[in-house]
């Protein structure tokens, strides 16, 4: 039996062959049968080829018309078969269509089309797009159904509306992190996408951290890049945003996407993921700034950007990476383990330059969190390893990066600068970068290895190295004293101060090892101070050399009395150029404390210095004139030192400084500047008839408030030499004695207060200033002043965590009394503390009262009250200074203001509470303890206060014996204006009745009540309050009193 059997792949193409070859042969048969046997005509061919298309078509066309006119029918019909068997049949079918659809006629309109639009501009592709949609539903297949939805994406996107004015829009950036405008048209880079905001170019941070997560390699990649490039630029944003990017970013846990996206397996993502968590962590303007700062007196300290967590370590432990990301960025992303991710792409990603540089700038701001922190990326295995192995390369890469990181760590601590020099033997790389040859390309890698080993000879380490180095260090200076002016190359002036600065270091460790590079350093003074006063403008690296060498020649006065009279000479010379000039006008100009301004949108959980300073422009000022001022005081000289100090711009900066002192002296980049205030003021003390005394004193006095807890060794010689110094109070001396000779010949002469001083307040100030030495000496011990010196070597090169928080208080004339406050007293020597504490407080009341102005009445008024409470009978004892003291501050009566906050107090009511308890227990109704009672009952203060007196502790009526002449103030203050709370009233009614105030025993209190009861009776008969007094007045059984009520408006 036959059974069906499928066909085999072989078969089933044989067979369709062989049904290909008979569908021609129909074909052919069908062509002959339409051919004529008689010649065919040129004509019947069209005069344009229905298939060619080109310049030469027409030509083309023309020879094959000729060819086949010259053909039979039969000879045509027989070459065509030959070309229909040989070519495939889908040409075949396509040749047919276009032949069978194209007439004649269309063919030539269809040509003209084609030859205009050729010569057409894109501009007419909007004509297409408008034609409409019925003309096209015949023309093409399932066109017959018309969707309009579906057509809307081909009309042009409308504008989009504009915002209102004041109304806040989401922010966009290019990937270049440039934030964008509303609208921008010029925009074609492709930043327009299918967001939500399909009309605005860009991306918000929302879609930039969506497409970091992206499966799309491409988007992941430029999204990070993108992220990257605006932390760089985050901070000249915070003015424009309605919040500050940065912290913004951080609080959405974007680091910890980065630091997955550092462990990716795809290099692109690593490359960017390393950019971003340095621009993220690297305040740039910062480095930048701190490094401007090399070559300048103690240039090589650096800032702490530690963050204080109260927490003990176990707590710390507890929290979370995302909770310690939020509060100390930098420990968190410790312990994220990224010391050891850098280590391994140092090692084995065999990473670019940037990445390197990107590496080494990221450890450097961890280092500089903490010592902690520096102490973590010493002891990650195997990272510094693989950064000194950096140094070893031909050529090295990234190796001033390198040198800066070592640097920054070595600032941290004496003892990690002496483990890194000891176990990297970084002196071997750091004497091959300085002995090299220099350009443009290794400039940095010099400069870097200067001031890397500038840090290790002031921790008195490798002084060794010197010695040996020594013909490489005299070479270059003679080189430089013949070949470097101060109008060359900034790069090699720059090389000049780190290579002088250098000088320096090596002078201020060991004199004796350098004496034979003192000729060349002499010679290099002379020709740069002389090329000072002719060479304009003096930009900031020609300020920072001449800074640089007048700081090492007054190292060697210092040291060996070395006072060259040619550079003294040249000193005098640019004294009398318009550089100084110059120089002197611009130090308002760039002036920290005048102009300074920290931005507002520092985090706390990445600490950055927030500012570019002015003292660091490039027309600032500062290194020179700190420089002259180095110079001056080292020479002693008094004619030197009034042309310095007495200049109109330094003299009217000095003006300025202590008339417009701002708060942002707590700022790293203040210090500069209050050393150069501070020289300015030692300078003085060579001039030999000073006429600003008094504006010298009041810069004293301010700057005091200033300079940094790290350098309160500062006011140890301040107090000494100008705070405490008698000759800067010499024409208040001279006013006073001419006014005690002047009240002795007329004693019956009344005074008026507000312009001149009583003869007591005379004699006290005079005896006050005669003192002066003993009360610098109290408050040298009891400030923890005296002996302070700079410790040689340091400990560290790094600022503490409150390093530049102020060294005093504001307030620091009354911490004495404050302290004898805390300890009740109970000290052999309070008695001599309390009134040299009280003798300087007078003569700053009376004599600098813009310096106290700083602190308000009600707290001057608290701090002496200290004393009140300090002990039983201290007060007593120190009457007169504390009395005179209190006189003079209530000349200030008017803006006392007890609700205003006061500092060290968290109530004044509780503090009231406790000097009238301490009245009640200690005074025996002592009137000037009586006078600190009564300035609060004054009818400006809160009533609270007065019904505390009156009702709660009504024992002080009876010892307040103070009389009216000596309160200090105007009666009225406490009868006006009238009392109208109607309980106070009858408690003053009831005390009176009751005989517990007295004209006799208390005649301020007897006079308020008195008056504020009759007076309220009086101005308000129909009140109810005042009919129930008038009842009480009447019901008195003292006849005087009911009288003296009844008719005290008439009587008064």
């Amino acid at each position: 039996m036959a059974t069906s059997k499928k066909q085999s792949l072989f078969a089933q193409r044989m067979q369709s062959a062989k049904k290909f070859k008979s569908q021609k042969r129909e074909n052919v048969d069908t062509l002959s049968s339409a051919v004529s046997s008689t010649q065919v005509e040129a004509s019947y061919f069209g005069n344009k080829s229905n298939i060619i298309r080109g310049p030469d078509a027409d030509v083309i066309h023309e020879e094959n018309v000729k060819r086949l006119a010259a053909m039979t029918p039969l000879e045509i019909e027989e070459e065509r078969n030959k070309l229909i068997a040989n070519m495939d049949p889908s040409v075949v079918d396509f040749l047919r269509s276009r032949k069978s659809t194209i007439s004649n006629s269309n063919l030539i309109k269809i040509d003209d089309a084609v030859s205009e639009s050729s010569n057409m501009e894109c501009s007419s592709t909007p004509s297409v797009i408008k034609t409409p949609a019925a003309e096209l539903v015949n023309k093409y297949p399932n066109m017959d159904v018309i969707e309009p939805d579906k057509l809307e994406w081909m009309q042009e996107v409308p504008a989009p509306p504009l915002p209102a004015p004041g109304c806040p829009y989401s922010a966009r950036f290019n990937f270049d992190g440039e934030l964008l405008p509303y609208t921008d048209d010029t925009q074609t880079d492709g930043l327009h996408h299918h967001g939500e905001e399909p009309d605005r170019p860009g991306y918000t941070l929302q879609e930039l951290m969506q497409l970091s997560r992206s499966s799309m390699l491409q988007q992941r990649v430029t999204a990070i890049s993108t992220l990257a490039n605006i932390f760089l630029k985050a901070s000249d944003y915070d003015y424009c945003l309605e919040r500050p990017l940065l912290p913004q970013l951080l609080n959405s846990e974007l680091y910890l996407l980065l630091r997955f996206s550092l462990d990716d397996p795809v290099r692109s993502v690593v490359s960017a993921a390393i950019a971003a968590i340095t621009n993220l962590l690297v305040n740039v303007k910062d480095e930048g700034c701190l490094d401007r700062l090399l070559g300048l007196v103690s240039g090589l300290r650096q800032p702490s950007f530690y963050v204080h967590l109260d927490l003990k370590p176990s707590e710390l432990g507890e929290l979370k990476d995302t909770e310690l990301l939020k509060v100390d960025v930098i420990r968190g992303a410790l312990r994220t383990h990224l010391l050891p991710r850098f280590r391994y792409i140092l090692d084995r990603l065999d990473p670019e330059p940037v990445e390197v540089s990107h590496v080494l700038r990221c450890l450097t701001r961890i280092a500089r969190h903490s010592p902690e922190t520096a102490l973590s990326v010493s002891r990650a295995p195997g990272l510094l390893d693989a950064v000194r192995r950096l140094l070893n390369g031909r050529p090295p890469r990234a190796c001033s990066e390198a040198l800066k990181l070592f640097r920054v760590m070595a600032c941290q601590s004496r003892s990690l600068a002496e483990s890194l020099v000891e176990t990297y033997s970084l002196m071997e790389p750091i004497q091959r970068f300085i002995a090299g040859d220099q350009d443009e390309t290794t400039m940095s890698l010099a400069l870097e290895s200067f001031y890397t080993w500038q840090t290790f000879l002031t921790y008195h380490l490798t002084i060794n190295n010197v010695t040996v180095f020594m013909p490489v260090i005299q070479r270059l200076l003679v080189s430089y004293a013949e070949n470097v002016s101060l109008d060359s190359a900034g790069g090699d002036l720059a090389h000049a101060t780190a290579l002088v600065s250098w000088v320096s270091h090596v002078l201020q460790v060991d004199v004796s090892s350098a004496q034979c590079l003192l000729p060349a350093l002499q010679l290099c003074a002379l020709k740069w101070l002389s090329q000072a006063a002719v060479v304009h403008p003096l930009k900031w690296t020609a300020n920072t050399l001449l800074g640089a060498v007048l700081h090492a020649v007054s190292i060697l006065i210092n040291s060996q009395d070395l006072k060259n009279v040619e550079i003294q000479r040249k000193v005098e010379l640019f004294f009398n150029s318009d550089n100084f000039i110059q120089s002197s006008q611009n130090l308002r100009k760039c002036s920290w404390l005048l102009e300074g301004e920290r931005n507002p949108s520092v985090v706390d959980s990445l600490p950055c210095l927030g500012s570019v300073p002015p003292t660091l422009s490039d027309n600032s000022p500062l290194p020179i004139v700190t420089g002259l001022a180095t110079y001056v005081y080292a020479v002693r000289s008094p004619q030197l030192s009034e042309r310095l100090v007495a200049s109109e711009g330094v003299q009217r900066y000095v003006e300025e400084v202590t008339k417009k002192i701002r708060t942002t002296t707590a700022h790293w980049f203040a210090r500069q500047e209050i050393i150069l205030v501070y020289t300015l003021l030692q300078v003085h003390l060579h001039i030999q008839n000073p006429v600003e005394n008094s504006l010298v004193h009041q810069a004293a006095l301010f700057l005091s408030r200033s300079i940094h807890a790290d350098d309160r060794y500062m006011l140890s010689d301040l107090f000494d030499q100008v705070i405490f110094n008698k000759q800067f109070f010499r024409p208040e001396v001279t006013d006073l004695a001419e006014q005690l000779q002047s009240l002795q010949l007329s004693p019956s002469l009344h005074l008026e207060e507000d312009h001149q001083i009583s003869a007591r307040r005379a004699k006290l100030l005079n005896e006050a200033l005669d003192s002066l030495q003993t009360i610098c000496r109290c408050y040298q011990r009891e400030l923890g002043l005296e002996g302070l010196s700079p410790v040689s070597p340091p400990p560290t090169l790094s600022a503490s965590y409150h390093g530049t928080d102020p060294a005093l208080p504001s307030d620091w004339h009354f911490l004495p009394i404050v302290h004898l406050n805390n300890i009740d007293g109970k000290r052999e020597d309070a008695l001599c503390v309390a009134v040299s504490c009280l003798q300087w407080s007078l003569v700053l009341e009376c004599l600098r009262p813009r310096f106290v102005a700083s602190l308000s009445v009600a707290s001057r008024f608290c701090r002496l009250a200290c004393v009140l409470l300090a002990g039983s009978d201290l007060f007593r004892d120190a009457q007169e200074w504390l009395g005179e003291t209190l006189q003079a501050l209530l000349v200030h009566n008017n803006l006392i203001n007890f609700d205003d906050p006061i500092p060290g107090l968290n109530s004044f009511y509780d503090f009231y509470r406790q000097i009238l308890e301490q009245f009640v227990g200690v005074s025996y109704g002592d009137p000037v303890f009586g006078q600190f009672v009564l300035i609060p009952l004054q009818q400006c203060h809160n009533i609270k206060l007065r019904k505390l007196v009156w009702c709660e502790l009504g024992a002080v009526l009876r010892f307040l014996s103070t009389p009216e002449s000596q309160v200090g103030v105007p009666l009225e203050n406490f009868l006006e204006p009238c009392e109208t709370d109607p309980d106070l009233l009858f408690i003053y009614l009831k005390a009176l009745g009751q005989g517990r105030v007295r004209e006799t025993f208390c005649p301020v209190l007897y006079r308020m009540a008195v008056h504020h009861v009759a007076t309220f009776i009086s101005l308000h008969p129909d009140h109810p309050s005042a009919k129930r007094l008038t009842q009480m007045v009447q019901a008195l059984g003292n006849q005087e009193l009911k009288s003296l009520l009844i008719n005290y408006c008439i009587i008064r």
